[in-house]
């Protein structure tokens, strides 16, 4: 789980993503991908989002020889892919996900945040019954970020103009840098456009909520020595 901003490393991983914070000389990540060799862990999945491009680069050159999979499951699937078999251990943002099969342990928590340009003309996201001339840039229906987003508007009764459905978060992001709507995304993901005043924050109750993430299991499969040390190194990163 590599995807944090590192905020409570810092200033530590200022200007690194949280993987690359150096300790001993060595960057974190490589402990734990060096950790995982000498148990016989081949095959490594790290979930990234924050500065990724970086984190592979660095995986690359540490563990040449380690099948590196990385997948982007939306939420709802990730509990399904547990449930079915498809995977031994889904990491995701908790959707309401049953807990008739699954074993759920919390891994921390992400803030999401209303974005939009510096140029945006209608920021009032707090006044009850409003018509805004404005579109929702955002992801797929199911998004857990655009269904909490979508259950506030419509207990205060603001409507909207228009949806722009997008699939890539720096789509949304350059749709909004181009004052093209307004989003909801977690503010990690757009910390250098809000340093840089790209984007801006609008202030409304439903800006900062903070989203839990968990880690699921299938209650009635056995947990390898793999799958343990896994789910060790996931409390020791996110918690």
């Amino acid at each position: 789980m590599a995807g944090g901003e590192g905020t409570r490393l810092r200033p530590l991983s200022l200007g690194s993503p949280k993987p690359m914070t150096p300790l001993l000389g060595r960057p974190v990540m490589e402990h734990i991908i060096n950790l995982l060799k000498s148990h016989g862990i081949t095959d490594i999945c790290v979930t990234l989002c924050y500065k990724t491009q970086p984190v592979i680069q660095k995986f690359r050159k540490l563990a040449p020889q380690v099948r590196l999979i990385i997948r982007s499951r939306n939420c709802l699937d990730i509990a399904e892919n547990v449930r079915s078999g498809a995977c031994d251990l889904g990491v995701g943002y908790d959707m309401d996900w049953s807990r008739d099969v699954l074993e759920v342990e919390p891994m921390g928590e992400y803030e999401v945040i209303l974005l939009a340009s510096s140029e945006f003309c209608h920021p009032d996201f707090v006044t009850h019954n409003q018509r805004k001339p404005v579109s929702l840039v955002t992801d797929e229906p199911d998004s857990i970020f655009r269904r909490r987003l979508e259950e506030y508007l419509r207990e205060r009764n603001i409507t909207l103009d228009a949806t722009l459905e997008l699939w890539s978060i720096e789509t949304i992001k350059r749709c909004v840098m181009s004052n093209l709507g307004f989003t909801y995304l977690p503010r990690f993901a757009a910390q250098g456009e809000l340093a840089d005043g790209r984007l801006v924050e609008l202030i409304a109750p439903i800006s900062g909520v903070r989203f839990p993430t968990l880690c699921a299991r299938h209650k009635n499969r056995w947990v390898t020595p793999a799958m343990e040390l896994f789910m060790r190194l996931l409390r020791e990163t996110l918690n």
